[in-house]
Order: C-alpha cells, then sequence, then structure tokens
C-alpha cells in the first residue's frame, strides 16, 4: 500500500472585520493620545518660553542695530526668564566676546553649564571662551571635555587640536576629524600649516595640493605651497615651481612682505645671493620692523662681501634686543597692568617695533590713569601720523 506523501493546505486565517476595526481603533487612540500630549507639551513650552523668547528677539533687533549694551541686557533678562534654555546663554556669551569682554563670556557659559549642563555645544563653547582669555590650560580642559562629551563636536576637536600639549600624532587625528565631520576647507588649510611647521613637509604638501585644487586662486594657499615647496626644492625644477607659487602671491598683493622673504630663503638657501638680496630688500622697505628679515639681509651682504653689511648687524642686534625686551614688558604687564611707566614702555617698544595699534592701545589706558601725563601726551601724538603696515614683533 503506497503512502500519501501529498502536504496538507493549510488555509490562512482570516482577521474578522472586527478584529481588524479593534487594532486600528486602538493604534489611532494612541496616535491620538501621542498628538494631544505633544499639544500640550509645546502649548506650555510656548507659554513658559513666550517672555524669554520676547527678550531674545528684542536683543538681537538692538544688537543689529548697533545698540550692544541694550541688546546684552534683553539677553540677560531672556536667561532669567527661562534659565533652562540655552540659547540665551549662548548668545549673550557670543556678544560679549564680540564686545572684549571674554572674561564675562566665561562666567555666563558657566552659568548655564550649572543650570543646563547638558545642552549641546556648550563644552565647546567653553573651550572658545577660555581661549579667548589666553586661558590654555582652561581651553584644553574644556576642549577636551567637549570632545569626550560629545565626539560628533567638529569645533570641540578643532579646538582639542589647538590647544592641547600631547604628542604631533594626536593633534593630526583630531584636525583631521574636525575636518571630516564639518568639511570645512580652512581647517584642512590649518591642518597643513600645522604640518609644514613640525617638519612633516611631503604630508604638508599633499594636503595643500588637495585644498588647492578646488581653490586655484586662493593667494594664501599659493603661499603655504610655496613656504612648503620651497624647503623640500632639491634642483632648479624645484626651484622654479616654489618661487611660482610666492611669485603668484606677489601679482595679485604686491604688499606681501612676508612672500618676498620666503622668496629671499628660497634663494639663499641655493646661494642665489643676488635674487635673495632683492627679495630681502623689497621684504625689508615693506616691513622694516622685523629682525629676522634685516638678519638675513645681512647675512646675504655678508656673502657678497657688501660693506653695508657691517651697519645692518649693529641694527639687528638693537632690534633683537628690543624683541626680548618688548616681550618681558608684556609679561610683566600681565603682573602689573595698572603701572604708568610700564604701560608707556611697553608702548613705546611697541611703536618701534611697528606694532602701532596695540602702542595705541597702551598710551590710552596710561591717560585713563593720568590724563595730564605729558609723556603719554607725547606718544600718542607721534602714533597719530600712518605709517608704514604693521609688523610683527
Amino acid at each position: 500500500m503506497s503512502e500519501d506523501t501529498t502536504p496538507t493546505q493549510v488555509r490562512p486565517v482570516r482577521q474578522s472585520p472586527l478584529s481588524r476595526r479593534r487594532v486600528l481603533l486602538y493604534l489611532s487612540t494612541i496616535c491620538g493620545i501621542s498628538l494631544a500630549g505633544w499639544g500640550v507639551a509645546r502649548f506650555w513650552d510656548d507659554r513658559l518660553h513666550a517672555p524669554a523668547r520676547q527678550h531674545y528677539r528684542t536683543g538681537q533687533e538692538l544688537y543689529n542695530s548697533g545698540q550692544i549694551e541694550p541688546a546684552l541686557a534683553e539677553w540677560q533678562s531672556a536667561t532669567i526668564s527661562a534659565p533652562w534654555w540655552p540659547e540665551p546663554y549662548f548668545r549673550l556669551a557670543q556678544g560679549l566676546q564680540e564686545a572684549d569682554q571674554p572674561e564675562a563670556a566665561v562666567l555666563v557659559l558657566r552659568k548655564a553649564a550649572s543650570t543646563v549642563p547638558n545642552a549641546e555645544h556648550l563644552t565647546c563653547r567653553l573651550a572658545e571662551a577660555y581661549g579667548l582669555m589666553e586661558d590654555r590650560i582652561g581651553a584644553e580642559e574644556w576642549a577636551a571635555a567637549a570632545v569626550k562629551k560629545e565626539p560628533q563636536c567638529a569645533r570641540g576637536h578643532l579646538l582639542y587640536a589647538r590647544t592641547h600639549r600631547g604628542s604631533l600624532a594626536d593633534t593630526l587625528k583630531h584636525y583631521r576629524e574636525a575636518h571630516r565631520l564639518s568639511g570645512n576647507d580652512a581647517i584642512q588649510l590649518e591642518l597643513a600649516k600645522v604640518q609644514a611647521q613640525s617638519g612633516d613637509l611631503k604630508a604638508a604638501e599633499g594636503t595643500v595640493g588637495e585644498y588647492l585644487a578646488r581653490h586655484p586662486a586662493d593667494l594664501e594657499t599659493h603661499y603655504l605651497q610655496g613656504y612648503i615647496l620651497s624647503r623640500r626644492a632639491r634642483d632648479p625644477a624645484g626651484i622654479r615651481t616654489a618661487a611660482g607659487h610666492l611669485e603668484a602671491v606677489l601679482a595679485e598683493a604686491p604688499e606681501r612682505y612676508d612672500a618676498h622673504a620666503e622668496l629671499g630663503l628660497l634663494y639663499e638657501r641655493h646661494r642665489h645671493w643676488p635674487k635673495a638680496r632683492h627679495h630681502f630688500e623689497r621684504a625689508r622697505k615693506l616691513n622694516p620692523y622685523s629682525a629676522t628679515i634685516l638678519f638675513h639681509l645681512a647675512t646675504v651682504l655678508r656673502q657678497m662681501r657688501d660693506p653695508a653689511a657691517t651697519k645692518l648687524w649693529d641694527e639687528v642686534r638693537m632690534l633683537q634686543a628690543k624683541e626680548r625686551r618688548w616681550r618681558e614688558a608684556r609679561r610683566e604687564l600681565l603682573r602689573a597692568p595698572n603701572s604708568i611707566p610700564l604701560l608707556l614702555e611697553t608702548a613705546e617698544l611697541s611703536r618701534d617695533l611697528g606694532a602701532r595699534r596695540i602702542a595705541t592701545n597702551l598710551v590710552q589706558s596710561a591717560l585713563e590713569q593720568d590724563p595730564k601725563n605729558e609723556k603719554a601726551r607725547q606718544l600718542l601724538e607721534s602714533l597719530q601720523p600712518a605709517a608704514a603696515p604693521e609688523g610683527s614683533p
């Protein structure tokens, strides 16, 4: 007898119309309750935030019209009306930073950290605020906290890369991560500068090359590529390539003394003394306050056996002495910011080194304390006429 192997057909269980209606009714009820809850939450949120939002908008309108102090007061009122809302804290801190009050901005953000500690991008803002205060330790600590708390925050990675004092590999890793997360080309250019300054010229050349392919007319990128290639040049072709980038900068911006100085260094390394002299002399004319430019010009003139080198060496030593004293005086001012003699000495040194804006600010600080100070008045008068482009001591 043969066994029947035909599979038994299983009929699907059909859901009755009543069961389907019950399921649909259940789902509709759940959706309705959720929507109603969301609506109630939004209603109460708007009611609670209404005064704060008004202060926030008014502050923005005042700020856009140039009324800075009233705008800051409105944002301060917004933080009081809705202390759990982080945006007014952030806008108030930003306004204080733009008003050159970084210490006050830090206090606002610290208050936000104690009131709404889980606010997004709070730690990276604190790191940035400490950086503006030139407090490297505080900036480094908060940047490290930002990277740990919000690993997808590009600003946190960038600030950490700028401030931390660990290994170079770690610095470059965070620069790359900041660029990956933000897609900001300026960060890629900053990464290239760090690579070049660290001596990794091959990697820097590749990074700049990628940027230059996207921005072929960017002068700063041509300058950086010229800087990198001038240090890698080993033959006439390499020298021409490096010089081409720097000359492209000067074709558009002939006042760029730094491009002339880089060309001078390129030709000095390869013992092309007349060309080196030409570019160092142009750089010195555009920025007569740089001891480095003067040093290299004196070196080239000595190699060319030019007697003018002797006088230049005396000028180099004088400028270097002034630069050393300028740095010392700046450090002393941190300990005694109200010392009028120190303010005026630092102002005079700043003027002699081409930092006229710094000098003017220092003299004005002295005059605020002693409006009748004759030396300060004379120094301020000497700073009034327009002068050569400001140098960087």
